[in-house]
Order: structure tokens, then sequence, then C-alpha cells
């Protein structure tokens, strides 16, 4: 990882050091990754050793960074906020194989984000252009779609569960499901295009009828 200012902390509180003009710039509290800022030319990021957990919104600038960089009781009022930071380039990131858990919306604004790699021995999530995390009792839940990914896609009929915002600005033109998945918040958050396609009465009909999703019923 080049160039990395890594700051870590006991307690849930921000830095108060305002030498921070190296980037990317990581904040690691208790073990979680609460905020990683990439510069424009960031390609890969590979998870730091010491977070096991990616906390919601880690990537995410607009959501995240700016309330940090612009609270006077941590930086001081003559921070100037860095003009190199962006998230488009990343393509790519790599989980180590103590990442044990990541929470709803981490991956938010990483619009190219096109591949999540998974290190050998990781018990708990398998990558590629799709994640997804073994649970207790062999729970399987789908985390993240990289919105790049394009034309159909089926979802295994052993996942249980997907995610919030899962498939967030996907460009896909359809999904596919089985009979019974337990949905969550906004899954196909700016997908206006997106068709479901799911069995009659299945819990994926009724999620895109509630939600104003176009759908199409199959029978297997």
């Amino acid at each position: 990882m080049k160039n990395t200012n890594l700051i870590e902390f006991e307690e849930d509180i921000w830095s108060t050091d305002n030498d921070i003009d190296v980037l990317p710039y990581i904040l690691v509290c208790k073990g979680g990754l609460e905020t990683y800022i990439a510069d424009n030319d960031s390609n890969t990021i590979f998870i730091p050793s010491q977070a096991t957990c990616i906390c919601s919104y880690a990537f995410d600038a607009g959501y995240h960074l700016n309330e940090v960089f612009t609270d006077d009781e941590y930086f001081g009022k003559d921070f100037k906020y860095p003009d190199n930071i962006g998230t488009d380039g990343i393509e790519k990131i790599v989980l180590h194989k103590k990442v044990d858990a990541i929470e709803y919306d981490a991956f938010s604004g990483l619009k190219n984000l096109k591949l999540i790699e998974v290190e050998k021995g990781n018990p708990y999530f398998n990558g590629g252009n799709v994640l997804y995390a073994t649970r207790k009792n062999n729970y399987k839940e789908f985390i993240w779609c990289s919105p790049l990914k394009k034309g159909d896609y089926v979802v295994a009929p052993w996942i249980d569960s997907i995610c919030d915002h899962a498939f967030e600005n996907s460009m896909l033109n359809s999904v596919t499901f089985g009979e019974d998945v337990y949905f969550g918040f906004e899954v196909f958050k700016n997908c206006p295009d997106i068709t479901i396609k799911a069995p009659e009465g299945s819990s994926a009909i009724e999620y895109a009828k509630k939600n104003g999703l176009k759908f199409e019923e199959i029978t297997y």
C-alpha cells in the first residue's frame, strides 16, 4: 500500500493530527475500518491487517469524509481539505483472511468497483464481481454486486438474504431469484430499468411490487 497514514484508536474517536497531506489516509477504530481516503490514482485497495471490520460508507467521500474533515474540533480551523481525493479509479478491493464483518453500505460510493478479492483462508466471505457471506448455521447473505456487471444475473438458490443496497446503481438488465429470499432496504436503489424475475407469489415478486420495480413472473 503506497503513501499511507494509518491511524489507530482504541477509543471511538477521530484523529487530532492536522498533518494529513499524504494520501491514502486511513482511520481504524476498534478494529473497524471507519474511513479510507483514496487519492485519484488509486486502483486497488488492500484492507489493512489492523481492520477486521469494514464500516458503513468507509469509502464514501460524499457521505462520510466531508463530515470528518470539516469538523474544527478534530482538525482545526485552518485545515485545508485535500483536493486529490477520488474514488472513481478504484476497481478492486482485497480482503485479508481475518476480515470477519462488513457493514451494510460499506462499498457505497465506489461506482467503478469491479472486483472484491478475498484472501484464501477467509471462512466468511466469497468474492469476485459479487460478494456474499456465510454466517452461523450456513446462512448465506448476498452483500454486493459490481455496478458495472451487465446482462442478466441469476442469484444462487442457496442465498438466504439480499443486503441493503446490494444492487445499487446496477447496469444489469434483470436479476432472477428463487422462491424464498429476504430483502433488505433499497436493494435496487437507482436501478429504474432493472427487471426482477421470480416465481409467482415469491418474496422477490412481492418486493418488486411494493417498491415499484418491473417484474416478470417465471416458472421453473
